[in-house]
């Protein structure tokens, strides 16, 4: 049976992080750090959460890349600059926040990381359109891009997001419809479509998503009458739909 040891991706941790780690400590041991053992007993990092920890402002560090065991990593809220590095998508990530930071550069190139479960860059400044790619990886459940500066359309991809319970796009300039395919999604509670500029009307598809719960589309350029069917959800508990170019009548399910 193989014996444990100290973990050799405590080095570079140590060193860049000194202020978390001292020198000579087992990183294995720190609350930022879980490690799970390899097949000849080494610790390999497996998650690290490393949120507001006060880091000065500068790009992700690169060492990240090197911790091919890595499956979670946090590092929001902690004055990244710059674009994620390319060699983020060769690592298998089922979670990756990096929110409330100052990322910028298009978001190309994540959508092959086909691992991906949560999914938060909210509160950066990335730019571009939504790749595809992105909204096609099918193990994905929670994607957070609120509050950027992306543009172009929300991707028609949802049918290849089956297992998708949350996704937040607010805040962004986003342009075009709705996407028809949103009703693809049964596990789907949470969408916030708001503050883009969306336009077209509301499809009937929103309201054959038989799970949602929350739906804000709200400071938007959406016409037409709202849908009825959207009253017809049965776990419906808070929408927004303020600020848009609705016509026709408040429909009767929303009464008191």
């Amino acid at each position: 049976m193989p014996t444990t040891t100290t973990s050799p991706d405590c080095t570079g941790l140590t060193m860049w992080f000194k202020n978390l780690f001292p020198t000579g400590s087992d990183c294995c041991q720190s609350k930022y750090v879980k490690c799970i053992a390899d097949s000849v007993g080494h610790q390999k990092i497996s998650s690290l959460v490393l949120s507001n920890v006060g880091i000065a402002p500068g790009p992700m560090p690169m060492l990240f890349c090197g911790l091919g065991s890595l499956q979670y990593l946090n590092y929001a809220g902690n004055n990244m600059t710059g674009p994620i590095p390319s060699c983020v998508q060769d690592l298998a990530l089922n979670s990756l926040v990096l929110s409330n930071n100052q990322i910028t550069g298009p978001i190309d190139g994540l959508g092959s990381m086909n691992n991906l479960q949560l999914f938060d860059l909210s509160r950066n400044e990335l730019s571009g359109p939504i790749p595809d790619s992105l909204m096609s990886v099918p193990t994905l459940q929670s994607l957070n891009l609120g509050y950027n500066q992306l543009n172009g359309t929300i991707p028609n991809t949802f049918a290849k997001l089956r297992q998708l319970i949350s996704i937040h796009l607010e805040g962004n300039q986003l342009t075009g419809p709705i996407p028809t395919s949103i009703n693809k999604c049964n596990n789907l509670f949470d969408v916030n479509f708001g503050s883009n500029n969306l336009n077209g009307t509301i499809p009937l598809a929103v309201g054959q998503i038989p799970a949602l719960t929350n739906l804000d589309l709200s400071n938007n350029n959406l016409i037409g009458q709202i849908p009825t069917n959207i009253c017809k959800i049965y776990g419906l508990k808070t929408i927004s739909l303020s600020g848009n170019l609705f016509t026709g009548p408040i429909p009767l399910g929303f009464g008191p």
